[in-house]
C-alpha cells in the first residue's frame, strides 16, 4: 500500500491526478447527457 500512495502522490504533483478527475467528470457528463436523450426519446 506504501508504493501505491508514493505513486498516487506522484501523479498528483505533476498534475495527472487532476486531468483523470477531469476526464471522469467529462465522461459522467456524456452519460447523465446521454440518458437524458433516451428518456426524451422514450417518452
Amino acid at each position: 500500500m506504501v508504493g501505491v500512495s508514493r505513486v498516487l502522490v506522484a501523479m498528483r504533483d505533476r498534475g495527472v491526478w487532476r486531468q483523470m478527475v477531469g476526464v471522469s467528470r467529462v465522461v459522467s457528463g456524456n452519460e447523465r447527457q446521454r440518458s437524458i436523450e433516451t428518456d426524451g426519446w422514450s417518452q
